[in-house]
């Protein structure tokens, strides 16, 4: 049994490769009217919100050349007869550079990387999801996860400071 197991085990994470193989990119080049030095400060807030620690996801942070690279995880929940049994988690990268009154974001290198079980009795062993939790669908909510970071990166880079706290 435990042999069936790990083999379904290590066939869904082919699976899942095998989609994380696909080159999804996102990226938005904009004009706003901010200087290079606000757009990387906002960048920095943006980035200590969105992630648990904005340090530690951070690869490159180089204010002088206008640029900072992070590499995220992104955490989908698989749900096995109604409730999520585990997690399966993604790794990208995200690339912002900037410049006076322009910005370019890059969100690539979308990959598989591990999974996480809820289930201590089955801790250890991937639960594959049932024909109702298509693999597919949990794709599809990755995607959409990423499409929220790059929405609300364009949200908060295009709002205009309104720093009135003269303490």
């Amino acid at each position: 049994m435990k042999k069936i197991i790990l083999f379904l085990s290590i066939l869904f994470c082919a699976f899942l490769q095998s989609f994380s193989q696909e080159n999804y990119n996102w990226t938005v080049i904009d004009s706003v009217a901010k200087t290079k030095t606000v757009l990387y400060n906002d960048t920095k807030i943006f980035i200590a919100k969105t992630w648990e620690s904005g340090k530690a996801v951070t690869q490159i942070d180089d204010k002088e050349s206008g640029h900072i690279l992070i590499k995220g995880i992104a955490k989908v929940p698989a749900k096995v007869m109604g409730s999520v049994s585990f997690y399966i988690l993604y790794s990208y990268i995200i690339d912002f550079k900037f410049k006076d009154n322009k910005y370019k974001f890059v969100l690539n290198e979308v990959a598989y990387d591990s999974y996480i079980s809820t289930d201590s009795l089955w801790s250890g062993y991937l639960k594959l999801p049932t024909k109702k939790e298509n693999p597919l669908k949990l794709y599809d909510n990755l995607m959409a996860e990423l499409q929220r970071i790059v929405d609300l990166y364009i949200s908060d880079i295009k709002k205009e400071n309104k720093n009135t706290d003269n303490w």
